[in-house]
């Protein structure tokens, strides 16, 4: 999982330095979200060895002052949580899929109709070029005027 989250890790330390804070300062000011926080994981996560939660996310950023949707890792957590049977039960995670599931294939087939569409559309323009131009094909040779 080493480098996994870049944007994450490489925010993480860029923030935490910005305040001058030690790993161990962050802890501390993040416990009152995540009570086990150590400088340790910090150390961890910005090295990009450990995948942070959702909860975890939340915690560094109260403690660097930050809101937790300036880093794109807390919205991409959230939604794994939607999907992680350990953490919401095996029911709610297949229901979720499915879910998700169906949205996804209600979105596709309207792309798919809008494409039919569209390419309905460029036919017929094709056609009325071609029946407005016999004898005309592919572009006009000979040299271009200039204006």
């Amino acid at each position: 999982m080493t480098h996994e989250n870049e944007e994450f890790r490489t925010l993480l330390l860029k923030y935490r330095e910005q305040r001058k804070m030690s790993q161990d300062d962050l802890a501390y000011a993040a416990r009152e979200l995540a009570p086990k926080m150590t400088g340790g994981y910090i150390g961890h996560l910005e090295r990009g060895e450990k995948r942070p939660s959702a909860d975890t996310i939340a915690a560094l950023a109260r403690g660097l002052d930050l809101p937790a949707e300036t880093f794109t890792e807390y919205r991409l957590a959230l939604i794994r949580r939607l999907f992680d049977e350990r953490e919401i039960g095996l029911d709610q995670a297949e229901a979720n899929l499915r879910a998700v599931g169906d949205g996804v294939q209600a979105v596709l087939e309207e792309m798919l109709l809008e494409l039919e569409g569209r390419i309905e559309q460029l036919s017929k323009a094709k056609s009325r070029s071609e029946q407005s131009a016999p004898g005309r094909k592919g572009r006009r040779s000979g040299p271009r005027k200039s204006a």
